[in-house]
């Protein structure tokens, strides 16, 4: 009967369709959102000049002015583990791109590689939200077969790894991404509809309360003290039924057209990803503008020739044109979503921005010659005040990325210290400063 019970009114089943306002309010709100670009970039054109504060925008970066104060750019971040092997750069590289440990060579399933940095925080913070961590990205592309030089086709289209043999796959449909955040949901929804919501769910506590009261006398010890964690837990799910009622209804638009254009997948994707972070129903997201070694072309920016052609320019002037152009237009895609998580609140009324991570990052620096020595970094939001933006942050040439993705751990997430990738020993201080 106790089994029928818990199958009837799990405490995991409310908390699926609960709001998480008390859970929320257990611990700090922190939030995390890798935004991935493939190919890397033109670097003359990347790198900034100056110091700190007063440093100048270079051409690519030049889009970010308006959110400038919302923003480092980070140099002398480098991948090493990522080098290590031979041929099929594109796939190690973007494999490695939030590990930082060496793959295996193979092109069949017997894939290796390590837990990616979401997902080390998935693991730790997943429970909290209904949706563990989101992975996300513009270009389909499947976890099997050969993709580039002996390698499989799992490195080159996943950045998040849920551990060595586990690519994460990833919504590359707005449409799709829509469906699954709010699929049943009413927009129009009211905080009297909400109310009224609660008291049937309440009344359904009631009932299994009164079953409780009349099944305790029969049961052993071992049983009811089975029985009185299971009636805290309701008790539990009572008070948030409560602080609920009074919420915000969390708001979202209307469902993404179809067959949308690059420009346009990429502004639904951002609209939705900023969505799902205000109403809580993920605090983890990567999102890959394309797969490593993208082909991507840009007929809409007037530019012929796929971008990973471009990429090896071989110091051809028109495609570092080109380069130049499609480098600009990345950024000011993620320019754009930082404004919006600026402008955004979430349902405890701070600005997603205040509370969120943002890494901006490629596999790759200079795409010409696959450089992994420096790497273009940008790195948005306070995180609750572990980073201080709006400067140009120097690190000595070739310091490990993985160095940055272990203090976030620590720092912005409070995780215990914890050795990241093959060489994230250590955590970068002059991050808050």
């Amino acid at each position: 009967m106790l089994g029928g019970l818990g199958t009837l009114l799990t405490l995991p089943f409310l908390h699926s369709l609960l709001p998480r306002t008390s859970l929320a309010a257990q611990s700090p709100i922190r939030r995390l959102v890798v935004w991935y670009v493939p190919n890397g970039f033109y670097m003359p054109d990347w790198l900034p000049a100056g110091t700190g504060t007063g440093y100048s925008l270079s051409p690519v970066l030049a889009p970010l002015a308006p959110v400038r104060e919302f923003v480092s750019v980070l140099t002398g971040l480098g991948n090493a583990p990522a080098a290590a092997g031979k041929d099929g750069i594109h796939a190690r590289a973007t494999a490695s791109s939030l590990v930082c440990m060496p793959v295996k060579e193979t092109a069949k399933s017997d894939v290796y590689n390590g837990i990616s940095l979401d997902q080390v925080l998935a693991k730790a913070k997943g429970h909290l939200t209904p949706v563990a961590s989101l992975q996300l990205g513009l270009q389909t592309g499947y976890p099997v077969g050969g993709c580039e030089q002996g390698y499989s086709c799992a490195y080159i289209n996943n950045i998040s790894w849920a551990g060595p043999t586990q690519p994460m796959p990833k919504v590359t449909s707005p449409q799709a991404l829509f469906d699954q955040l709010f699929a049943g949901e009413d927009p129009q929804q009211t905080v009297a509809d909400r109310k009224r919501r609660m008291v049937d769910q309440l009344s359904v506590l009631d009932f299994v309360r009164e079953d409780i009261a009349g099944l305790t006398p029969r049961l052993g010890v071992e049983d009811r003290l089975r029985l009185e964690q299971f009636t805290a837990g309701i008790r539990d799910v009572e008070k948030r039924l409560v602080d609920t009622a009074n919420a915000p209804v969390c708001p979202h638009d209307t469902r993404p057209a179809p067959l949308l254009d690059v420009p346009g997948s990429v502004d639904a994707m951002s609209r939705l990803i900023t969505t799902a972070l205000a109403c809580d129903i993920t605090r983890i997201v990567t999102f890959m503008f394309g797969n490593g070694a993208s082909t991507r072309t840009y007929p809409f920016l007037g530019i012929t020739g796929n971008h990973h052609a471009l990429s090896h320019h071989a110091n051809d002037a028109t495609a570092i044109a080109s380069l130049r152009a499609i480098g600009a237009w990345e950024v000011k895609q993620f320019a754009a979503f930082i404004a919006r998580l600026a402008e955004t609140k979430d349902p405890w009324g701070e600005s997603l921005l205040a509370t969120t991570t943002v890494l901006f990052i490629s596999e790759v620096g200079e795409g010409d010659v696959h450089d992994m020595a420096q790497l273009p970094v940008i790195l948005a939001g306070s995180g609750g005040g572990w980073h201080t933006p709006g400067r140009l942050i120097s690190f000595p040439a070739k310091t490990p990325v993985s160095r940055l993705y272990r203090t976030c751990l620590e720092s912005s997430f409070g995780l215990p210290p914890q050795v990241f990738g093959a060489d994230g020993d250590s955590v970068l201080a002059a991050l808050a400063t």
